[in-house]
């Protein structure tokens, strides 16, 4: 009889125990103090929709908040939208001048320290994560969303059609619209018959390097190949990287005569963590870590590894994510 009671203790214990922990998880990600810096009223009847966001791109006009606004109203109805940029390279400030872009990107919040991306395993933007009592319905990138909803709502048709063309066509109503306060070369993508982008910064070596300085050494025939990476590989976003890594030091080893260059991308990282990328990856170029990822948008990069070739005049010859 003993011996029952206290199976029965136990399991009464250890019921309190998870229902404690079993606190809805969009309040506790969302009201966490040290999580966010001012408060967000999450309403538990609906379904908490995060939308981790990348205000750059936003900015160039690949965010998505045209898709969230085109979302089944039957699904607008019954969610609550909650925007968060991780804390990457991003002030405040800048997020307040973000918003004026963007009013109806509200409520926002600067996701210190990424701990809420973090959580929920996000290492891309934009990115969606669904919730609703006390379980995640649903994450994705925008493709795996509208399909998501195809499947959830199939009696709005028109709504997942029109997501279908936004996927097909991305809107440019962001570039237009500040292009009338910045120099319009500044949005343009830079492509093979352009000027490259100029760029002066540190390696990660400590020498000063200049798109010009590094030119100078280039011949006529051999163009300067610029290799964008980034040092979260291996990832499940980033597949068959290792593969192309260990391609790019075979290219390397048997084009010594060609000039290269690495620019690793700082999202998510610091540079101790781009020196160990390094090192695992026994590279062999010298190194930038691109500081606020400056020159990855100057080039308007977005997939790594990504390869921008450039000749002696300091023309694009050619950009692709196939290292040759």
């Amino acid at each position: 009889m003993r011996n029952i009671l206290n199976l029965i203790a136990i399991i009464s214990f250890s019921s309190f125990l998870f229902s404690t922990q079993a606190a809805t998880l969009a309040e506790e990600i969302i009201n966490f103090p040290e999580m966010i810096e001012k408060h967000v009223v999450v309403d538990k009847s609906k379904i908490t929709h995060l939308v981790f966001i990348d205000l750059w791109r936003s900015y160039g006009g690949q965010g998505d908040e045209n898709l969230v606004a085109k979302l089944p109203h039957s699904f607008l109805g019954d969610s609550q939208q909650i925007w968060l940029q991780p804390e990457i390279n991003v002030t405040q400030a800048q997020l307040s001048e973000f918003q004026k872009y963007f009013p109806k990107v509200t409520p926002l919040i600067l996701d210190r320290g990424s701990k809420i991306s973090q959580k929920f395993t996000v290492w891309q933007s934009p990115y969606h994560v669904l919730l609703k009592n006390n379980k995640q319905l649903f994450s994705g990138d925008k493709k795996a969303l509208v399909r998501f909803m195809a499947n959830k709502y199939p009696q709005d048709k028109l709504a997942v059609s029109e997501l279908n063309k936004l996927l097909d066509a991305p809107s440019l109503t962001v570039v237009k619209k500040i292009a009338k306060k910045t120099n319009k070369d500044e949005l343009k993508k830079p492509m093979p018959g352009d000027n490259a982008p100029h760029f002066s910064t540190l390696s990660m070596q400590g020498e000063l390097i200049t798109l010009l300085k590094t030119l100078k050494n280039v011949g006529i025939d051999k163009p300067l190949s610029i290799i964008f990476m980034d040092s979260l590989c291996p990832m499940p976003h980033y597949p068959g990287c290792q593969k192309k890594f260990a391609q790019l030091n075979e290219l390397v080893k048997n084009n010594s005569d060609r000039q290269w260059l690495g620019i690793i991308s700082s999202f998510y990282v610091n540079e101790d963590s781009a020196r160990q990328f390094s090192k695992r990856f026994a590279l062999k170029v010298p190194l930038i870590f691109d500081q606020g990822n400056a020159i990855f948008k100057a080039y308007d990069i977005y997939a790594t590894p990504y390869q921008v070739d450039v000749n002696s005049d300091g023309i694009i010859t050619t950009r692709t994510d196939q290292m040759h």
